[in-house]
């Protein structure tokens, strides 16, 4: 059994995913390393060693694919979120779920953008 600890990815981190994924892609063009390029980066402990090389080597090599998908559904489970939707009933009693549009005239909506 291996204990590993993870964070909460911040914007700072998205970036650091998107430039490693770019990177990697200009590397290798058929290359598809999206999930464990981001387990690489949620995962901060590995048994009590925070050491990025650790780590790496931990998810390229021992870390099963069955565990990893467990971890994600995991994260989803407790990472907090907003749900921007709502039902929508129309003059007929239809209910259809609509996305609210969170942008910039969301905020100010008399701003002439």
């Amino acid at each position: 059994k291996v204990n590993v600890t993870i964070k909460f990815l911040t914007h700072a981190d998205e970036r650091k995913i998107d430039n490693e994924l770019k990177g990697l892609k200009k590397l290798n063009k058929n290359m598809t390393s999206d999930v464990t390029t981001r387990m690489k980066h949620i995962i901060t402990s590995v048994d009590g060693d925070y050491e990025q090389k650790t780590i790496r080597e931990f998810v390229d090599n021992e870390f099963l694919a069955r565990d990893a998908r467990e971890l994600r559904n995991h994260i989803k489970e407790i990472q907090p979120s907003v749900d921007l939707s709502y039902d929508y009933e129309d003059q007929r009693g239809n209910i259809t779920k609509i996305d609210i549009p969170v942008g910039i005239k969301f905020f100010w909506p008399d701003a002439s953008i």
